[in-house]
Formats: C-alpha cells, sequence, structure tokens
C-alpha cells in the first residue's frame, strides 16, 4: 500500500512529528519493508546475484541493538496475492519495470534490484536470532495496526499508509530513527533517538472532521483501494488556493493535496464530504465511486480486530494453540499447512499457487538475451504445483493407476515471467508422476509420508538418485543435489569453473564462520559435520587459506576495461533459482534435507571475482592447491566434493570457457601436440610426493569418510 504525497508531506511538516527515545517496549516491525530497506541502505551488492552472508550480518547487527535498547521485535510479513486481484495490475507493473531494470543494470547501468535469495536469508536470520515473527494470509498493514494497539506499541516501518491508521503509540517511520544507541543522561538505560508520529497530531487541525479525517484524505489522494485518477471530476471543480494551509506547508506542485486541504477546513463532516464528492458524478457512476470509498474508508478504520488469524497468539502462543486457531479457521488447507505458512516457515510463493493459481516469477541481473534463468527449474515447479494444486477428494490415497491419475489432474497454474525484456503469461501443467518415483501426491498426504519417501521425491524431482546425495555431510546433502541439478539443465550452459567457484565458496564462508570471522557464527551451536572435516586442517593451514581467498570477497568494480561479464551472472542466476524452488519443495515436503541459510553458501561478489580469476589461469590444476594450501585437508574436501558434483553431471553439460586464451611468445609458434582439459580436476600430486602404500582404516564406498586419513 501507499499514498501519493503523504510522506513528502510529513516531510515538510515536521511539526507533526515528536522527537522520542525508543528504548524498553515492545516494538511491531514492518517485515516486507524492513528487509528491503536494510539491504538497501547498507548498498549490499546486487548485480552478482547478492552478498548473502554481508546483509545476515547487517540483520544481526540490527537486532542486536534492539537488543541493547531493550526492545523487544515483532516482525511481520505480507502473505499472498489478495484473492480479489486487486494488486495484480500493479504487481505486474512492478515486475515489468524490475526486469526493464535488470536489463539496464546487467549492461553496467546504475538502479537496484533486490536478488531473490533475501527474504529467504532475512527469515533465516531472525529465527537464529529467536525474533518472533509471522506471516499474514494478504496484505498485513491492517494487521500491523490491530497487533500495535493490543501490544499498545509503536510500528516501525516506512508505508505512508500508518500516517493514517489510528495507531495508540505511534508511528516511527524508518528514516527517523538514528540507528545507533545512546545512552541516558542518568545512564540507567540506552535507547535509539527518533522522530515518532501520532494521528492525533495532524487530526486536530481538523477539530470539526475527527479521526475519520484521515483515512478520507487518503481516499481522496489514492491507494491500493482507490486510484487517484477515480477522482478527477471533483478536483476539476476545485480551485486551487493562491495560498495554502496556513497550517501546512505542501508545494504548489502538489495541487490536488492543497486544494483538497483548502477545501477541507470549509466542511463540517465527513458524511458531508463524501456527499459533496459523490455529488461531482453522474448517476450510473456515483454507485460505484461510493462502493470504493466505503471500501476504501473502512480498511483504515478496523483496529480493533483482526480479519482471519489472530498474530499475537502466532507469536506467543504455544503450537497446540496454534493449530486449534487454525482448525477454526474454514479452509480446505490442511492444518499443518496453513500452520506453517503463518510461522514463516513456507514461502508466500505457495499461498498464491494454492490460492489462487498465479504466481509471478521475478526477473534476477541477467542475460537479457538468453532465456529467463527461471526456465531450468521448471520440472521442480511442475512437482510443487502438483502437491499444491492437486484435487483427491476426500484425502484419497494417490495411484500411479491412470483412471486414478486423470480424475485428479489439478488445474494449470499461471506463471508471468521474463520473455526476452518483457513480462509474459505462461500456463504450465503440473506433473502428474515421476519416472524415479511414481504418482506425486496431494498436500493432504503429504504428512502421512515417510521421511524415505519423501526425500526420495524431492531427489526424483531433482531427477536425481539418493544414493551418491548421501556421502555429502548432511548439511550440504539439499546444496549439493541443487548443484548437480543446476549444471544439467542450465540454459544456457555453465562454465566448469563457476562450478570450482561454487565450491570453494561454500567451503570459504563455512570456515570464515567457523573462525569466528562472520557473525552468522553461533557460539552454541554444535558443530557440523562440514564443520569437523573443516576442523582437520592446522591452524597455519586456514590462516593461509583464508588469506589467499579474502580479497575475492571486496567489491566489484566495473569500468570500460573491466565490463560486465553478464554470462557469468547469467549462470549464477540460473542457481539462485534452482535452490529457491528446490528449498520450496522441501519445505511444501516438510523439509526431509536441512536447508540451509543462502548466507552460508553464496556471495556473488566472491563468485564473480573468483570465476574471473580462474578463467584468467594457465593451469587451473596447479592454481587450486596453492589457494587451498598444498596436502591441507581443506584441500583433499574441495577435491572430493568438487569430483562428487563433476561424477554426477556428462561434459556435454557444460559449456566452453570464452575467456580471451592467454597470448603465447612470438618464438612458440609450432603446434601444441595436446591441450589442458578443464573439465574435470584430478587429485593433484607433486613431483616429489612418493607412492605408498596404506592399509585403510574406514568405508572408502563413502568418499568423505577417507577424510579421516588425513589425521596424524
Amino acid at each position: 500500500m501507499g499514498i501519493p504525497g503523504l510522506t513528502t508531506f510529513i516531510d515538510n511538516n515536521l511539526q507533526l512529528l515528536e522527537k522520542f527515545e525508543l528504548h524498553d517496549c515492545k516494538l511491531i516491525i514492518d517485515g516486507n519493508n524492513l528487509y528491503h530497506l536494510l539491504f538497501y541502505d547498507h548498498r549490499i551488492d546486487y548485480m552478482h546475484g547478492g552478498d548473502y552472508d554481508k546483509f545476515a550480518s547487517h540483520i544481526r547487527r540490527f537486532f542486536l541493538m534492539l537488543k541493547e535498547c531493550k526492545i523487544q521485535p515483532y516482525v511481520i510479513f505480507d502473505g499472498g496475492y489478495d484473492i480479489d486481484e486487486k494488486k495484480l495490475k500493479t504487481a505486474l507493473e512492478r515486475s515489468r519495470q524490475r526486469c526493464h531494470l535488470a536489463g539496464f543494470i546487467s549492461h553496467g547501468g546504475k538502479g537496484k534490484v533486490m536478488p531473490i535469495l533475501a527474504y529467504e536469508t532475512f527469515r533465516r536470520t531472525l529465527l537464529d536470532l529467536g525474533v518472533p515473527h509471522c506471516v499474514c494470509d494478504f496484505e498485513a498493514d491492517d494487521q500491523i495496526a490491530v497487533l500495535a494497539n493490543e501490544f499498545n506499541a509503536p510500528v516501525l516501518s516506512y508505508d505512508s499508509d500508518f500516517y493514517v491508521f489510528d495507531l495508540k503509540a505511534g508511528y516511527i517511520p524508518f528514516d527517523g530513527v538514528n540507528f545507533v544507541a545512546a545512552e541516558s543522561e542518568n545512564k540507567q538505560y540506552k535507547y535509539l533517538p527518533c522522530c515518532i508520529y501520532f494521528s492525533q497530531n495532524l487530526v486536530k487541525h481538523f477539530p470539526d472532521l475527527g479521526k475519520s479525517v484521515l483515512p478520507f484524505i487518503a481516499t481522496m489522494l489514492g491507494n491500493d483501494f482507490v486510484e487517484h485518477w477515480v477522482f478527477e471530476d471533483f478536483y476539476q471543480r476545485m480551485t486551487s488556493p493562491k495560498k495554502g494551509n496556513s497550517n501546512f506547508d505542501i508545494p504548489v506542485a502538489h495541487t490536488k493535496m492543497r486544494s483538497l486541504f483548502h477545501w477541507l477546513e470549509r466542511v463540517e463532516t465527513i458524511e458531508n464530504a463524501i456527499e459533496k464528492v459523490l455529488s461531482c458524478f453522474q448517476d450510473e457512476r456515483r454507485l460505484k465511486v461510493e462502493h470504493i470509498m466505503r471500501i476504501s474508508l473502512k480498511a483504515y478504520s478496523i483496529t480493533k480486530q483482526y480479519s482471519r488469524v489472530n498474530l499475537r497468539l502466532l507469536l506467543e502462543g504455544s503450537s497446540k494453540e496454534i493449530e486449534e486457531q487454525c482448525q477454526r479457521c474454514p479452509s480446505n488447507l490442511p492444518v499443518w499447512f496453513r500452520c506453517s505458512f503463518w510461522k514463516g516457515e513456507i514461502a508466500q510463493f505457495c499461498q498464491n499457487v494454492v490460492m489462487l493459481q498465479r504466481v509471478i516469477l521475478n526477473c534476477q541481473v541477467e542475460d537479457m538475451k538468453a532465456p529467463s534463468a527461471t526456465i531450468c527449474c521448471l520440472n521442480i515447479r511442475k512437482v510443487i504445483y502438483r502437491i499444491l494444486t492437486s484435487r483427491d477428494e476426500q484425502g484419497q490415497e494417490t495411484t500411479s493407476d491412470a483412471a486414478a491419475l486423470d480424475s485428479a489432474i489439478p488445474d494449470c497454474v499461471t506463471e508471468y515471467a521474463r520473455n526476452m525484456k518483457n513480462i509474459r503469461k505462461f500456463k504450465v501443467e503440473p506433473a502428474l508422476e515421476l519416472p524415479m518415483f511414481g504418482a506425486i501426491p496431494s498436500l493432504a498426504d503429504v504428512p502421512a509420508m515417510g521421511m524415505d519417501e519423501r526425500r526420495s521425491l524431492f531427489l526424483a524431482a531433482l531427477d536425481l538418485s539418493g544414493s551418491r546425495i548421501f556421502e555429502f555431510p548432511q548439511e550440504l546433502q539439499l546444496t549439493m543435489a541443487v548443484l548437480i541439478y543446476w549444471i544439467r539443465e542450465s540454459d544456457p550452459s555453465v562454465i566448469v569453473n563457476q562450478v570450482r567457484a561454487m565450491v570453494t565458496c561454500i567451503i570459504t564462508m563455512e570456515t570464515l564462520r567457523i573462525q569466528g570471522q562472520t557473525t552468522l557464527t553461533d557460539p552454541g551451536s554444535e558443530a557440523s559435520e562440514l564443520e569437523k572435516l573443516i576442523n582437520r586442517s592446522s591452524p597455519g593451514q586456514v590462516e593461509k587459506f583464508l588469506q589467499n581467498l579474502r580479497k575475492y570477497f571486496n567489491k566489484v568494480e566495473h569500468s570500460k576495461k573491466h565490463p560486465v561479464d553478464v554470462r557469468i551472472i547469467h549462470g549464477f542466476s540460473q542457481f539462485q533459482t534452482c535452490f529457491l524452488y528446490s528449498m520450496i519443495l522441501n519445505q511444501v515436503l516438510q523439509k526431509p534435507f536441512q536447508s540451509p541459510n543462502p548466507a552460508s553458501i553464496f556471495n556473488g561478489s566472491f563468485l564473480y571475482n573468483f570465476t574471473k580469476n580462474l578463467e584468467s589461469r594457465p593451469n587451473i590444476n596447479l592454481y587450486i592447491p596453492e589457494m587451498f594450501v598444498k596436502h591441507s585437508p581443506l584441500l583433499d574436501l574441495y577435491n572430493r566434493l568438487y569430483q562428487a558434483v563433476t561424477d554426477e553431471v556428462r561434459e556435454s553439460h557444460f559449456r566452453c570457457s570464452s575467456a580471451k586464451p592467454v597470448k603465447r611468445r612470438k618464438k612458440d609458434r609450432k603446434k601444441t601436440v595436446h591441450k589442458m582439459d578443464d573439465t574435470t580436476d584430478d587429485l593433484v600430486m607433486d613431483d616429489d610426493s612418493e607412492m605408498m602404500e596404506v592399509e585403510l582404516a574406514c568405508d572408502v564406498s563413502n568418499r568423505f569418510n577417507a577424510i579421516r586419513l588425513l589425521e596424524s
């Protein structure tokens, strides 16, 4: 939501705000608003796919700062698109703008496009920090207002609609806060200096109209319920005052706002104002205008009761209480699914599929001449669509019988996705069965499935067998499955150096976490299997390894000499879409695999820098051991992860590197007899290495068990 010109109006009339010390209180936070602002406010890289580890660090610092001031945050997110489709047009227009902007950025232009894993990074970091959060069914603004009044807590956001809601404890605009904790004069508490707005500060200038004047102003200026052009007939009959309202500073350019405020000074009641507005329309149109006006006015006035779900119960209630509330809400959806959705454990994408059979697939910074990055994971989405939209009656068990499949054919799902430089609509038929699994179950059947069965379905959706995936450390199994799927399905194909960069990035970021050099470290957490493998390296080897690779996390600078290589960016954009929808499938299947925080596996700047560096190396098989430190367990871990991935794909899945060849010296004019093959990495052996026989003390059928041999 949002009201054109209202934020500017408040900024020009700072007397409507009050200085405030924020501390020792509850705070209701607009989640969608906050994660966008935190990402853009800290200038985190977005061109190369997102530096999610840096984003997570900023999120942690933000909430630790609130904790320092004894502020208890509650984060509320928007849900799916509204059922009445009033925002579809707006959402599609924003999607088109995002597409055009992403194309502009891919050619080195300036702009901001939120990477697609930012929301999941934000949500997972909230979970790690223990910050209470929940998701509304649809738009959250009015529900946030109800919760804020129930808690008697202020709202933190950057949405002009909160200037209209009657909030008991006030509204704090994001740009009105100094996010540096200050200490009180008596040094008894710490606080955040800020400016707070109370609706009464504006209402008092219209004493005859009361609090109803704010919803009326919001309606007449335009919002998500009423387009601004609806009242053109009314504004055409008004004359803009030569001088604005003496109480407010309203720029001359804001003619509608100047005229409206001047006119309201002469109106006795809101009902009288409504009648005068409606009198400007012909009979056939008057009823329509009155209807949408009433809807808009009502939307801002109901701040005492929840429309559907009690958010306070979601935030503070037990699982049993949440389930009981869910059972009282009429719905055809399973209780487990709705509860998981409200708690933020299932993506809003699923709500749109279930309720509307319609989704908008966000475009990333990618190669606009290539197929959309979302195409490579279409088969994964088809499985998700089948589970979410299946129409098995009375919970009948799904079978592989053809007649049963025909009777349970789900609706097509409409996807709005990039096609070249525009957004187009596509009809997608859900998959009914998978060769390696059989008939795909319905949403109601998922809880009855065993863990092994759900894992099998997940791997079948990615066209993988489970035997090799389970050789990886448990926390890496989903990521490695996605990595293999990405290599196989990418169009255009990825280059082998991108795979090397992904494996290197995963190991490097985990090593940084272990060393406590990122704020992702949780001191109380138990060491993971991957962490135990990395810890086999000596401190000197780890330090040398990080020293070699830390520079690749630096910001990427582009120029005419170093233009944007959109080919590399596009490849990693495809990985992100594969990861996103694999993660959503994992959620829908009640998480048979551990789903990692994107902040622990993906840093776009590192991946771009390191890939470009590998492209310039004449002999990667010698360079990689230098980076990982020769004879170190870190190098052995890299080789085993990389080899395990490449064993699952064919050489034809990779695209040839388009990097410029290294210039030869003039005297070297003879034809080369052979050339180096970059498609695979053999285990590197130095010239001075000695052959020896060893007795294996582990099961070599699992390649990661062999790492134990490295212990002295």
